[in-house]
């Protein structure tokens, strides 16, 4: 053989044992490719899900940080509405109170303001279910107490109007009388008797008392009462009326001073309130 032919077969040799190798190398780098590109895949992959999860806990913190400024918010109202129907119905009050006692208002003007008074002090009662359902423990109890002043200032203030408003019920009769020249003139009477009571709880009781328990004080106290008792059967009363009537004489100076301490325990509770409102919004902001 030839030396051409002897290169020949050399040079099949080698291709045959290199189309082998190459298809085993091939396969080395294939898998190593395959392996770079998981890899590359789950690092992808995590950082994928950090990222993720790193922007679901700021919607979470940004989410329990609007719900809880929301749930400020709504207390607060809570709280500024309670307070101010709580004022409110206290100044109607002394304003009604203050405007009959001075006569600058009518007694229709007077019922109108009643009307205010009372849709004032239900504001009160409401706003404070409000307080206890949004903030229990000192707060629902100091708001349960505004409520409770409330409604005794209230009451009391409206019982002087109350009082005063009968007196004058009768004294408008007693002037009719005096100018229809009506002989028996029973208001004009009944004014009289009035007077007279008066003067005599002045002089011989100390203030204040119910009237059943001044007349019990002196003789001339009770001998006052009864004139005035059968002067008032002599007219048409309702009897809210007569006790009024009674009551202004007797006691007109123990239902002032409970009109007095209710609006001081009034002022300390909502005192109070506000300081326990203010702690209360002060910790919800850094929650």
């Amino acid at each position: 053989m030839d030396l051409q032919g002897v290169g020949a077969i050399a040079a099949a040799a080698v291709a045959a044992v290199s189309v082998p190798a190459a298809i085993v190398v091939g396969r080395w780098q294939l898998r190593a490719a395959l392996r770079a590109a998981e890899e590359a895949g789950r690092a992808g992959l995590a950082q994928a899900e950090a990222t993720y999860r790193a922007a679901l806990d700021a919607v979470r913190a940004e989410a329990s940080h609007t719900q809880t400024q929301w749930r400020r918010g709504i207390q607060r109202e809570a709280f500024v509405s309670h307070l101010l129907a709580a004022r409110k119905a206290a100044e109607t009050a002394k304003r009604m109170n203050e405007s009959y006692v001075n006569k600058t208002v009518s007694i229709e003007e007077t019922e109108r303001l009643r009307v205010e008074l009372w849709s004032a002090r239900t504001a009160v009662r409401n706003t404070s279910l409000i307080v206890s359902l949004e903030a229990p423990g000192e707060l629902a109890t100091a708001s349960e107490r505004i409520d409770y002043w409330t409604g005794e200032l209230v009451a009391s203030l409206d019982y002087q109007v109350e009082m005063f408003e009968a007196e004058r019920k009768v004294r408008l009769r007693a002037d009719q009388e005096a100018q229809d020249g009506d002989a028996h003139r029973p208001n004009g009477n009944l004014v009289t008797k009035l007077v007279l009571l008066r003067s005599a709880v002045e002089e011989h009781a100390p203030a204040g008392g119910q009237p059943f328990e001044v007349a019990q004080i002196s003789p001339e106290i009770e001998a006052a009462r009864n004139a005035v008792q059968d002067a008032m059967n002599a007219v048409v009363l309702e009897l809210t009326e007569r006790v009024a009537l009674e009551e202004l004489q007797c006691n007109l100076g123990g239902v002032m001073r409970e009109a007095r301490e209710a609006e001081e325990e009034l002022q300390a509770w909502e005192e109070d309130f506000l300081r326990l409102a203010r702690e209360a919004l002060d910790g919800s902001a850094h929650t």
